[in-house]
């Protein structure tokens, strides 16, 4: 433990909390970056469905078009997305939910997936937040 001055008391004070709250930031950062790929493994996991699409698609399109964006990064916080690039995008709801066949006889079978991901984050993401502030220095 280092000697502080009484005049200095205040400022020793701020700077060991200005460093612990920076490494708390850093921690849930990382945390989240974590969790966000963790939960598009999950997604990508629970696809049961054939990923060949119609004619003229690449077999796997749908899956490889997931990816994770940076959202917004603050000095105090970080948003990431998950989201399906390309026009890929527009199959997302139709998969998870199914639709209305041609012609509107019946529906499709639904393949959730996107609600796992969801789940896992629900889940995961508040107890890592949780340790990444236990384990601040």
């Amino acid at each position: 433990m280092k000697e502080v001055n009484p005049k200095d008391f205040a400022n020793a004070i701020m700077q060991d909390l200005t460093e612990i709250t920076d490494s708390m930031i850093v921690n849930v950062k990382k945390a989240t970056d974590e969790v966000a790929m963790e939960a598009k493994d999950v997604i990508d996991s629970h696809i049961t469905f054939n990923d060949f699409g119609r004619k003229g698609r690449t077999p796997g399109k749908y899956r490889r078009s997931f990816k994770l964006k940076t959202v917004s990064e603050t000095s105090t916080g970080k948003s990431v997305t998950w989201y399906a690039s390309g026009r890929e995008y527009a199959l997302t709801h139709l998969l998870e939910y199914g639709h209305v066949k041609r012609g509107g006889k019946g529906r499709t079978r639904a393949y959730p997936h996107i609600s796992y991901g969801w789940q896992y984050v629900k889940d995961n993401l508040p107890k890592r937040i949780e340790e990444a502030l236990k384990n601040a220095k």
